[in-house]
């Protein structure tokens, strides 16, 4: 009887190594660990675990996690369980592009944003009169040119590489409105932590605000950062108001931050 039960445990623990998922830390920022055994080992990027293991972030910390065409990502403190996690991003991918896809117009190349258009694009404190680029390199406006035709094909990394190029090369608003265009297409990517990389670089005060704040609380949520996302876009409102469409967007991501926090 012994033998016959202890048969049984080994089934039962080799299968549910066998659907453990391998991930790859393909991004750690901060104090990131993974418990193995008993004990807690600091991750590294490129570091290989499985979806059985649970993770732990401190304070200011981000990690992401890939399994083929599969992403993980978190930007809040705590302890995660990776397999949970798995179960529940088929449904957060879908919610996450359906909130980006509605800020589409913002890297349309318009004007959509009355608050946007105030003054003058690229201006800038000490600027010279005008800027030259070589026949052989693209400018700014060229490369954002491209980006936007990506973005028509939902070549949506290659977008983001694109906008992120014309930032670089770009000045003053013209150079948030492009790191805005990249941070964007990496939402709708699913890549909640690149996102959240580059909307460090647009000012959370200012024409681009809004939209930063929406796009960044969206991130947020995909990460498990709830807290995050009610908090950058309760600071948002005190900056600036957000426009009519915009408040519709709002409103629902502190629906879902707010059911999320009290579901924990």
């Amino acid at each position: 009887m012994k033998r016959s039960l202890s048969f049984v445990f080994i089934l039962i623990a080799c299968s549910l190594v066998a659907f453990a998922v391998p991930l790859t830390a393909s991004w750690v920022e901060g104090d990131v660990s993974v418990k193995t055994g008993a004990a807690w080992k600091e991750l590294s990027m490129g570091d290989k675990v499985d979806s059985a293991s649970f993770v732990r972030l401190s304070s200011d910390s981000m990690a992401e996690f890939l399994a083929g065409g599969r992403r993980i990502s978190l930007s809040a403190e705590g302890t995660y369980n990776l397999d949970d996690l798995l179960k529940n991003m088929a449904a957060k991918q879908a919610d996450g592009n359906s909130a980006a896809a509605k800020m589409s117009r913002m890297v349309s190349g318009e004007k959509p944003r009355s608050t946007v258009v105030a003054g003058v694009r690229g201006d800038f404190e000490g600027a010279p009169a005008e800027t030259t680029w070589a026949e052989d390199e693209a400018g700014p406006e060229e490369l954002a040119a491209d980006a936007r035709a990506q973005v028509k094909a939902g070549a949506y990394r290659q977008a983001a590489t694109l906008f992120a190029e014309a930032a670089g090369e770009a000045l003053g608003d013209a150079r948030d409105e492009y790191r805005y265009g990249q941070a964007w297409s990496l939402s709708m990517d699913g890549d909640a932590i690149g996102a959240i990389r580059a909307l460090r670089d647009i000012p959370s005060a200012g024409p681009w605000a809004g939209p930063r704040a929406i796009l960044l609380a969206r991130a947020y949520l995909d990460s498990a950062a709830p807290a995050k996302a009610v908090a950058v876009l309760a600071e948002a409102r005190k900056n600036a108001p957000f426009v009519a469409d915009e408040e519709e967007i709002v409103r629902a991501l502190e629906a879902e931050a707010k059911a999320a926090l009290a579901s924990k």
